[in-house]
Formats: C-alpha cells, structure tokens, sequence
C-alpha cells in the first residue's frame, strides 16, 4: 500500500483555525456577550426605580390634589395634636374625620370608624403625613398645611426612596 504524499497546496486547504485561535474568539465573544447583558441588567434596574419614583409622585400629586379640594370650601373642625387626624365639614355638610393610618391616608363619616374611603391605593405606596392648621384673624381665613411622606410600600420591589411633599390650602 502506498501513502499519499501532501503537496504544497493540498496543504494549504487543510489550514484552519488553531485551538488557541478559538479560544481566543471565544473568549472575545464571550466578554462581549457579558458586557451586553451587564448592561441590560443596569438599564431594566434603572427602569424599575423610575417607574416606582414616578408611582411615589403620582400617588403624593392625587392624594395633595384630592385633600386641596375638599378642604377649600370646607369648614375644620378640629385637628389631633399630633396632626395626624383632620376633622371638616365639607361643602355638602358632611362631616368627614381624615386620617393617616399604617400604611395609609383614608377618611371615614363619623361616629363609625370604619374607613369610607382609601385615599392612597393599599399596599403600592406606604403614606404617612399630618396636618397643621393656623387661624389668622386678619383676613379672617384658616390655613391647612398637608405634609405627605411617601415610601415604596409592600407591593414595591426594594428601592429606599423617600419624597416628602407639603402644600397649605386656605379655606373659603
């Protein structure tokens, strides 16, 4: 039996890639391809705390919007002295006790106690605040200031993100 003997250009159609050239583009990729997913990582991370602030700030935005309306045209009746409850008649006649409780702002009709309404979605906020009321005789007005403190609740994945929100509303 005879061997076949290589020539020069049969030897050159046999050339590939060594085993250290595929290590190597391996490797390359490789970094490559973890770059891309650290920086994927970092982008939905980042998403997820703008979603969860801009929640933070729409939550304190409808809770100071609700509580300005109603107390504009309503009479106060009394404040606690931790100023976490707020007791009004509102323009109806109704009279309304608004409080902050664990986890969150509601108010209910009296003598019951049981909340009438959740002014803060249960769970997705945790609010907690007090309001302070200043009677001025010249011009004969009453101010209410809300003071809103507003975390991620529960329901919210991490995140130490704290907004503090004040408004004063004089009544008519």
């Amino acid at each position: 039996m005879k061997l076949k003997t290589l020539k020069k250009k049969d030897i050159e159609f046999l050339a590939g890639f060594t085993i250290i050239e595929t290590l190597v583009s391996l490797a390359i990729f490789s970094a490559f391809v973890l770059s891309i997913t650290a920086v994927s990582i970092s982008v939905v991370k980042t998403q997820r705390k703008v979603f969860l602030v801009q929640n933070l700030y729409e939550t304190g935005r409808y809770t100071l919007e609700f509580l300005t309306r109603e107390l504009r045209t309503s009479v106060v009746n009394s404040v606690s002295e931790d100023g976490s409850t707020l007791d009004i008649t509102n323009s109806a006649g109704e009279n309304l006790v608004y409080k902050f409780g664990d986890v969150g702002l509601y108010f209910y009709k009296p003598p019951s106690t049981v909340p009438v309404f959740d002014v803060t979605p249960e769970g997705a906020v945790k609010v907690s605040g007090a309001f302070y009321v200043r009677d001025y005789t010249s011009p004969d007005r009453t101010f209410v200031t809300i003071i809103l403190k507003l975390e991620p609740g529960v329901r919210s994945s991490g995140g130490s993100d704290v907004i503090n929100l004040q408004s004063s509303v004089a009544l008519r």
